[in-house]
């Protein structure tokens, strides 16, 4: 705000108040890694980043699983967090005992649509042996982002599900020297020892 004018909304112009309701938008809190944008007009708070979401499911991720992106739902009294990773799409349900967890691995996914709305989406996913998830009222400012991962992720999974298979090779068994293999007859009683010279001599 220029120096000599008031920075409360109610005292300042129309365009003054959209210049300062853009700064507003663009306030960031940091907190470790977790950034929150706040909306002081509309009262909103929708969170980017997410430490403290992946925090909360850590204990189930796999060995080798990588959160990409986190998206929480907006304006709902439990909201739900979606998590998109490099084997699945996970969604965290809030409950009054615990959180209940559900996913859809990539390489189940037979299809998946998005359907768009004025301020929210649903994101629908087809599994290939039977059954569906939906990601419901996922923020229109994460769903695009979400699309490409999803898209990149299915397409691998299929590609990799597709490829001809590597022929296996299998490495044959070294020939024992023969000179051992009679050293074993005669250790386990199958030859006697004269039998044991004779034999080693012939192969000597």
């Amino acid at each position: 705000v220029r120096k000599g004018t008031s920075n409360r909304p109610e005292e300042l112009g129309f365009g003054q108040r959209r210049s300062q309701r853009y700064i507003f938008k663009q306030l960031i809190c940091h907190t470790s890694h977790d950034y929150t944008i706040y909306d002081v007009y509309r009262g909103n708070a929708v969170m980017r980043g997410g430490d403290s979401e992946i925090a909360k499911i850590k204990d189930k991720l796999r060995p080798g699983e990588v959160v990409e992106l986190v998206s929480t739902q907006k304006r709902a009294v439990k909201p739900r967090t979606f998590f998109i990773t490099n084997e699945r799409c996970i969604m965290r349900v809030p409950g009054l005992v615990g959180d209940v967890l559900e996913s859809c691995v990539w390489t189940d996914v037979g299809d998946f649509t998005i359907k768009k709305g004025m301020m929210r989406a649903t994101i629908s996913f087809v599994r290939a042996h039977g059954g569906s998830f939906a990601l419901t009222d996922v923020s229109k400012n994460d769903v695009d982002k979400m699309h490409q991962l999803i898209e990149k992720y299915v397409s691998d999974a299929k590609q990799a599900a597709n490829a001809p298979a590597q022929p296996t090779v299998v490495q044959a068994a070294p020939a024992q020297d023969p000179l051992d293999a009679l050293k074993m007859k005669l250790i386990n009683g199958e030859i006697t020892e004269e039998e044991y010279n004779k034999m080693k001599k012939l192969l000597e």
